[in-house]
């Protein structure tokens, strides 16, 4: 199984492009899955609002710090090792 990652700024052509090679993927009959972070969970994508909100009670810096790593643990133990295990 390969592991790809795409990076980029916002309205690169990220997710145009991870969704064609999916489809052309799963044509050929390989398994995908699809992810993002911060998210690629249930809770992961609570806490990424709380990261993305602009207005009233907004994280400090080490509390973002904080949610950030707490998203990655998440999705790493949830869905990243059992996809490449």
């Amino acid at each position: 199984m390969a592991f790809l990652v795409f990076e980029g700024i916002d309205g690169a052509g990220k997710s145009t492009l991870m969704n064609s090679l999916k489809e052309e993927l799963i044509k050929k009959n390989q398994e995908v899955v699809v992810t993002r972070e911060p998210g690629g969970t249930a809770l992961g994508e609570e806490l990424r609002q709380i990261l993305l909100k602009k207005e009233g009670d907004t994280p400090v810096p080490r509390t973002e710090l904080l949610l950030y790593e707490a998203i990655r643990a998440q999705h790493v133990e949830r869905v990243l090792k059992p996809a490449i295990v």
